[in-house]
């Protein structure tokens, strides 16, 4: 699960809020930054500019929601389509507001539309300059909120959003229910994310991490909620039922005894990490039918993992 920070715009953004929507439609013209790496379920975080006494003129993560699809259309196709999910009331005041972006003035033929689902408001602005973060002055629309170097941001975020509430109250008065559960199983996902950089990746070599993305290519293609762990090459995550689940493949020959020393190091670093923590965690180990016997001898008491 990746995530990024998006610049918004205020006016914009504000007619999402206060109309309680929990989908919309951010188009963009064609010429700006292409959003790379970002899969169906990634998180955008909407930075606009915000009324604040303390932070001079720092824009503020006003929300979030999860990328669901990116779209190329034109203006009328994107009208028919999304209507008031653009951020306008009027089509008149979308083409507007399109022009005002542009260089020339005019409606640009094609823009790119990213749908976002599962929208969350928060009760007041959240600075990343909190968490010791700087926007670049010369930033082009969005950036990476987190990377491989073990940086948390995505996670302090959300950690900070729970503090100060989510706004349950614009999505009330227009007969909407905010999915508050929903944002707690984010907090979750992302903690555990989190808590992998105590852990780090089991080693693999080139060639079995060519079979990991076989493997969860198929798993994804099964189940679009299955996510990689923000800071990990071959790690997966699932929320189950207030569970979290942790998929490790594992590609071990029958009589390769270093490798399932490895393995069994991995799974005991990772209940080690995880056993203070209140939510439930089962580890599923992904192997082949050659070791699955072997393996399971190992675990065969343990309800909290699994051998498939």
């Amino acid at each position: 699960m990746a995530s990024i920070v998006y610049v918004t715009d205020k006016n914009m953004i504000e007619f999402h809020r206060l109309n309680g929507n929990q989908s919309l439609n951010f188009w963009r013209p064609m010429s700006q930054k292409k959003i790379r790496n970002f899969h169906p379920g990634d998180m955008i975080f909407f930075l606009t500019k915000t009324i604040n006494g303390q932070k001079g003129n720092e824009k503020g993560i006003v929300g979030y929601g999860k990328y669901i699809k990116n779209r190329t259309m034109s203006f009328d196709q994107m009208w028919r389509q999304y209507q008031q999910e653009n951020g306008y009331s009027t089509k008149a005041e979308l083409s507007e507001a399109i022009c005002n972006l542009t260089s020339d003035g005019e409606l640009p033929e094609q823009l790119n539309c990213l749908y976002i689902q599962d929208v969350l408001f928060f009760n007041h602005p959240i600075y990343l300059s909190e968490f010791g973060m700087n926007v670049p002055v010369n930033m082009e629309s969005y950036m990476y909120l987190d990377d491989k170097n073990g940086s948390t941001i995505t996670c302090q975020i959300l950690e900070k959003a729970k503090e100060i509430g989510i706004d349950i109250w614009s999505a009330a008065m227009n007969n909407k229910v905010v999915d508050v559960l929903k944002f707690e199983e984010d907090v979750n996902l992302l903690k555990i994310s989190a808590l992998h950089t105590k852990v780090q990746d089991y080693p693999y070599t080139e060639s079995e991490s060519k079979k990991n993305k076989n493997v969860f290519k198929e798993i994804r293609k099964n189940d679009e909620w299955v996510y990689p762990l923000i800071y990990s090459e071959y790690e997966w995550m699932k929320w189950i039922n207030g569970s979290i689940h942790i998929y490790i493949p594992a590609h071990i020959g029958y009589k390769d005894a270093n490798k399932l020393k490895l393995l069994l190091g991995h799974i005991l670093m990772w209940k080690s990490v995880v056993k203070d923590e209140k939510d439930k965690y089962v580890f599923h180990v992904l192997t082949n039918d050659t070791i699955k016997t072997s393996l399971v001898k190992y675990f065969d008491q343990d309800e909290q993992v699994i051998i498939e």
